[in-house]
């Protein structure tokens, strides 16, 4: 089967690692979404792709292990995390999907 890896740049990852501390753990009960001006809950981000095939990630505590399970939903085949990379990170992405479905990809920390 067909898949996507994440991979590091030669150059080296560039994410901005986040620790426990700087999410909230969300407890059951919890409805209420954390705001701009609070620490994001563990986990948060959305993924998305829109009508128009503009596709968008925006996390704010989420491992990649999650990201890529989340992003395969969203694609054509799924994505493997293949970074070494542990705990949670924080990121925008934004993607245009071709109707070949080649993807152009933009990254920002």
């Amino acid at each position: 089967m067909p898949v996507y890896a994440l991979t590091v740049a030669k150059d080296g990852p560039k994410l901005r690692q986040l620790t426990v501390e700087d999410c909230v753990i969300r407890r059951s009960g919890d409805v209420t979404c954390s705001g701009s001006n609070e620490k994001p809950w563990c986990g948060e981000g959305r993924i998305g792709v829109g009508f128009d095939r503009n596709g968008r990630a925006d996390l704010r505590a989420m491992t990649l292990d999650v990201f890529c399970e989340r992003l395969g939903l969203q694609l054509d085949r799924p994505v493997i995390n293949k970074t070494g990379i542990a705990g949670m990170v924080a990121f925008d992405l934004e993607w245009v999907q071709d109707a070949d479905m080649s993807t152009f990809v933009r990254l920002t920390g």
